[in-house]
């Protein structure tokens, strides 16, 4: 086992920087076959937009912790910042996901208010928190996951401008990143918990195997936010933002692979073979976040509403 000074080495070497990007090269392979599989089978652009929006974070989040590996601890911080902002566009796009799939807000809300009674909360909530009205249940839901979405640039931008100003580092402002971010995950996961709760036994999802989307992004998102709490905390040689990069890198090629089958091309696949006219279509539909058009099909085969 390598003593202190040869672990400190390590951490700063050569060899976590090469398997950084090894992880990243691997990710963005395998992700770059399945987003062009996605491409030659676009026949449902209310839903692959999303998808693809969401298979871009793990290719990110890779390239990420790759970058603070190889350059300096200031340029690293403004990496993470803005692969910070990209999780608030997961999010979104995963909670719309299964909007969509469900043939967009109105059928999904019609298909939710079918329940005999409304939606409890999850324990140990529900012994204080009432449960949620159906005809309120999208709307909560949006909501909670909305906060993130618009919270996480904010505090991302201003926390740059803190780091600039050299007081990123001081303990009243890591105990206020501390506290407003733990409440801002919490609330959005519980909201995609909701929706999942509320939603995963509708038709038009069982073949889509909800719970490995849910897990997937779950993992991809929360998991590695709570697994920076805790990392600090850990009797880590060296740099704790250089294990966390590495670690994170090599988390990555677990997490790509588990979202690669979660979000795969074959969902979508018709039975032939793609056609490079698929592949000509308007590039808002993987950037634009105003999803659903009027008349278009939803995942129930009905026009979504506007």
């Amino acid at each position: 086992m390598l003593e202190g000074g040869a672990e400190d080495e390590f951490i700063v070497g050569a060899w976590p920087i090469g398997l950084a990007w090894l992880a990243f090269v691997l990710i963005s392979v395998s992700t770059a076959w399945n987003v062009y599989r996605h491409l030659l089978c676009y026949s449902r652009p209310d839903l692959q937009q999303h998808v693809l929006r969401i298979l871009l974070v793990a290719p990110i989040y890779a390239m990420s912790a790759a970058l603070g590996l190889s350059i300096s601890e200031s340029g690293a911080f403004l990496v993470r910042s803005v692969r910070d902002i990209w999780e608030a566009v997961v999010i979104y796009s995963f909670l719309n996901l299964i909007i969509e799939y469900m043939g967009g807000e109105h059928h999904c809300l019609q298909s939710i208010s079918q329940r005999e009674e409304d939606v409890p909360h999850l324990f140990p909530f529900n012994y204080c928190l009432k449960p949620i009205p159906v005809g309120k249940m999208i709307r909560f839901c949006k909501m909670s996951a909305l906060q993130f979405v618009i919270l996480k640039p904010v505090v991302a931008v201003l926390s740059i401008v803190v780091y600039l100003c050299g007081q990123f580092h001081d303990w009243y402002y890591q105990w206020l990143l501390f506290v407003v971010y733990n409440i801002s995950y919490s609330l959005a996961l519980y909201g995609l918990y909701l929706i999942y709760f509320a939603s995963h036994a509708h038709p038009s999802l069982q073949s889509k195997r909800p719970l490995l989307k849910f897990v997937s992004v779950k993992m991809i998102v929360f998991l590695t936010f709570w697994q920076s709490l805790l990392l600090p905390h850990a009797p880590l040689p060296g740099s704790v933002s250089r294990w966390e990069d590495f670690i994170l890198s090599i988390e990555m090629v677990v997490f790509g692979a588990l979202m690669n089958g979660a979000f795969s091309w074959r969902e979508f696949h018709s039975g032939f073979r793609g056609s490079k006219k698929a592949l000509q279509f308007d590039i808002t539909d993987a950037i634009e976040l105003d999803v659903a058009t009027s008349g278009q099909p939803g995942a129930t085969g009905q026009p979504t509403a506007n």
